[in-house]
Formats: structure tokens, sequence, C-alpha cells
């Protein structure tokens, strides 16, 4: 699937490819701030050591 995009990357249409991978890995981000933010909210005394306890 990557090596079909390829010809539109080295093309005058590379926008295409580029536009659309950083608005995907923007609304990534911007999910997981949100699921973070929710997390926080409800649950206020999470401890940001890593959890998982040590032996």
């Amino acid at each position: 699937m990557i090596a079909e995009g390829h010809p539109y990357v080295s093309t005058k249409s590379w926008h295409i490819a580029t536009i659309t991978g950083v608005l995907i890995v923007l609304i990534v981000t911007g999910f997981n701030a949100l699921g973070d933010a929710i997390r926080d909210t409800m649950d206020p005394q999470t401890t940001l050591d890593g959890g998982g306890g040590g032996a």
C-alpha cells in the first residue's frame, strides 16, 4: 500500500499525501490528549510514576 502511494509524493501532487498524513497525526494526537484529560478528570488521584509496582 505504501509502495502504491510513493508516486504521489514524488510528483506535483505531493500535498495530497503530506497534508493527509499531517492531519491524521494531528487527529490521533488530539484524541490522545482528550483521552488523557478525561482520565485525569475522572481519576485525579492517579500517580504518574508508571504504576506497575516494583520488586
